[in-house]
């Protein structure tokens, strides 16, 4: 392994390696003609971007923002453009201040949800009319390319507005084949190892035939001209009933991520417009997983990695990329490389969950854990990755079985792991 390579690499890494993040989350798209800038439209653009930024969507209804004047708005915005894609597709994009922004939710005790968003992969399925509202069988799935104008328009408006990407399942027939076969859970672990994805979003469909009816009057004599005479005179007139038929949508909604269930299911409320029962649904999901990834965000926390076996320069290259691309990662510091042991000492920062890190990373299939003798003997089913390996590691050669370098002194032992590359 040339170490001049090596070096230049870190050098290159600490620059450009950074983890990717929603970089629009302050700006807010307002449809509006290009002369029809109104107060109202700044204001809706600001209570967007608040919402957006923090993943609360009950910022709409708070009292500062019910409040504050357009003027002291007006003065948060940087960037105001005015784009048309087409006649009927036109919008303004309104940006304001980053540290505006984020100062005016932490002053009135709004959390900031961490701006390396998730993904989202989404199933969309149909309940036929004739089946039961708890009977979960005969299900159908709709695929993404005949997903329905209104599921479509919805999922980038929502996109837009909560800063989150959304992707829907093909609907191949190899998916179809393996929901089939697979359990629930099995099958949602495929899904968002497929789709690169963080959670999976069930929604079901439910039609229903809605009936309004609406009285009108009809002129019982055509001897009169005046018609607004005749129909306030309940002598010259008769009332009937004119019945109309729509469709009622209600869509149900469940989260998940590689785990388990983070909500019950949401029932959803009737809509006759199908982008809006979407919208909510969607909406509703965005909140539970911002409150869930707060919720179990515990601040940083620092990890000592040290990694074995990378034997030349394109391995330590893509164990360095697979380790920082994840939205957990905050930083990561190249400490040492030791070319002769082929081994890298890295310090890497995480934002979220140490445990939920390792589980994505592990699944890259690019290192796994290295187990260490004492580890065999004293803790032999600490997670399942732990006993996953350790059958790994009793059926091979003790020379895979490494001793414990020292790790950083500012850092616990128990955040010190040791990884091996995979070959």
């Amino acid at each position: 392994m040339s170490f001049t390579k090596l070096l230049i690499f870190t050098f290159l890494l600490c620059f450009f390696l950074q983890p990717s993040y929603a970089n629009d989350l302050y700006t807010a798209y307002i449809a509006s003609e290009k002369n029809d800038l109104s107060d109202s439209n700044i204001r809706q653009a600001f209570i967007q971007t608040l919402v957006k930024v923090s993943g609360n969507k009950k910022l709409k209804q708070s009292k500062y923002t019910q409040t504050i004047k357009t003027k002291k708005i007006t003065s948060y915005v940087i960037s105001k453009s005015y784009q048309e894609i087409s006649p009927n597709n036109h919008y303004w994009a309104i940006s304001f201040s980053p540290n505006k922004v984020n100062a005016i939710l932490k002053k009135h005790n709004f959390s900031i949800w961490n701006k390396h968003r998730p993904s989202v992969v989404i199933i969309v399925q149909e309940k036929p009319k004739d089946k039961n509202a708890g009977d979960e069988s005969d299900l159908i799935i709709i695929p993404k390319n005949k997903l329905p104008t209104e599921i479509q328009e919805a999922a980038t408006h929502v996109s837009q507005t909560r800063g989150i990407k959304f992707k829907f399942i093909t609907g191949s027939k190899t998916e179809l084949l393996s929901m089939q076969i697979l359990d629930q859970q099995t099958e949602q672990k495929i899904f968002l190892n497929r789709y690169n994805a963080e959670y999976y979003l069930s929604l079901t469909t439910h039609k229903s035939p809605y009936k309004s009816t609406a009285t009108e009057k009809t002129i019982n004599s055509e001897l009169f001209t005046d018609v607004d005479e005749n129909l306030s005179n309940p002598e010259n007139t008769t009332e009937f009933s004119r019945n109309s038929t729509s469709n009622e949508w209600r869509i149900e909604s469940e989260v998940y991520n590689f785990k388990q269930a983070i909500s019950e299911k949401e029932e959803g409320k009737k809509y006759l417009d199908l982008k809006k029962a979407t919208i909510e649904a969607l909406d509703n999901a965005i909140s539970i997983i911002a409150s869930y990834e707060k919720k179990i965000n515990s601040g940083s926390k620092k990890y000592d990695l040290f990694i074995h076996k990378i034997k030349n320069f394109r391995n330590y290259k893509k164990a360095v990329k697979t380790l920082q691309d994840s939205r957990w990662v905050k930083n990561i510091n190249i400490k040492s490389i030791n070319y002769h042991t082929d081994e890298i000492h890295i310090e890497i920062l995480l934002t979220g969950p140490g445990e939920d890190y390792f589980e994505e990373l592990y699944r890259k299939q690019v290192v796994k854990p290295l187990i260490f003798a004492e580890e065999i003997i004293e803790s032999p089913s600490t997670t399942t990755y732990t006993e996953k390996v350790l059958a790994e590691v009793s059926s091979s050669p003790t020379e895979n079985i490494v001793s414990n370098p020292t790790p950083s002194e500012n850092i616990a032992p128990e955040n010190t792991i040791h990884l091996e590359y995979i070959n």
